[in-house]
């Protein structure tokens, strides 16, 4: 128990600096930007004019709105909330809205407490999006094609806005050390990341095998949308549509929500891990280092579940610690087999 309580201390200590960054990162290449007297929007912003940007915001604005109104007002848990308006987007937006409109709903899964109507998680959605924004439109790559990115922006909103608010600031929400204490029980920690990396294989199996066996069936003349069948190729398009890492996080979501019903916290775990496995493909190669990555999100949850209590989008930012730290541990694990391999080199010359 006491190993584990120093592994949480350290990926606690990790996302403090992780969240951090995202705090500075914004200003200072906004800064940069200036002192170069280069715009900071540039054709890297998809659509390459504000009026896509704007469309951005505004997807993740109305996503937030609806992921908070559908959790409070109409009984869902959080979960399928987001899980139901990501779908959607999923399903029916192009990659560059559905992403900003993901992202939305982790803010809208703030809790009333942070975000105490509509208007208020929108708000939370639209500033994470024109974060998101400002890091695609600049020269910074930090995070990008890691899994959690997207609840790790929406986290950093939710977190400006407590810090914001003295009367939040007040109540403690934004540390609370006894949460992360319940929360590194042995058996509860075990449980969120066996539940974590669950999510996390069965994203990856639903975005690369199951949504298209289940909508197009193994049949040689279904397989192939140039078979000439018009219903191939509607299941061969829905099939895309559904095994987009937006779609795919969600359906996982789904299941995850109707699988382990009154656990929430269990749901949660198994969507975290679904984050994960957003990660584009040269980041988690490997079914090892996805599983990998997966636990360390799972010490993460535990890390993150005193900071900012009650904000949307922490699942995805202890995801995106996870992917990181995991990248991090291999880089210094090689650095320090190469340097073995020097020396043994050298000792036998």
């Amino acid at each position: 128990r006491r190993c584990v309580s120093s592994v949480v201390q350290a990926i606690r200590n990790t996302a403090m600096r992780f969240a951090i960054l995202m705090i500075l990162l914004p200003t200072a290449t906004a800064a940069s930007s200036t002192l170069r007297r280069q715009p900071l929007m540039t054709a890297r912003v998809p659509g390459g004019d504000l009026r896509e940007s704007a469309s951005r915001v505004g997807c993740s604005a109305a996503a937030a709105a609806a992921t908070w109104s559908l959790s409070t007002s109409c009984g869902l848990d959080s979960v399928s909330a987001s899980s139901l308006v990501g779908l959607g987007a999923g399903a029916a937006l192009p990659a560059p809205l559905a992403t900003a409109a993901f992202c939305g709903t982790f803010a809208g899964m703030s809790s009333r407490v942070v975000a105490p109507s509509a208007l208020a998680a929108a708000a939370l959605g639209g500033a994470a999006a024109a974060v998101l924004v400002a890091l695609d439109a600049s020269d910074t790559r930090v995070l990008k094609g890691y899994g959690g990115r997207l609840g790790a922006v929406a986290a950093l909103a939710g977190l400006a806005s407590i810090a914001a608010s003295a009367e939040l600031r007040a109540a403690g929400l934004l540390y609370q050390p006894s949460l992360a204490a319940a929360a590194a029980a042995p058996e509860r920690l075990w449980r969120t990341v066996g539940a974590t990396v669950l999510g996390s294989a069965a994203t990856r199996l639903w975005a690369r095998r199951l949504a298209l066996l289940l909508l197009v069936g193994a049949g040689p003349v279904l397989a192939s949308p140039r078979s000439g069948s018009s219903a191939a190729t509607w299941r061969h398009a829905l099939a895309s549509r559904l095994s987009t890492p937006v779609a795919s996080a969600s359906v996982v979501g789904l299941g995850a929500a109707a699988l382990f019903g009154a656990d929430a916290a269990l749901a949660s775990s198994a969507f975290a891990g679904s984050f994960v496995a957003m990660s584009a493909p040269g980041k988690l190669q490997s079914t090892r280092s996805l599983v990998g990555a997966a636990a360390l999100a799972g010490l993460a949850q535990v890390a993150l579940s005193a900071v900012c209590v009650g904000a949307g989008g922490k699942l995805g930012a202890a995801a995106a610690v996870g992917v990181l730290l995991l990248r991090s541990l291999r880089a210094a694990s090689a650095v320090v087999l190469f340097s073995r391999a020097s020396r043994a080199g050298g000792g036998g010359s």
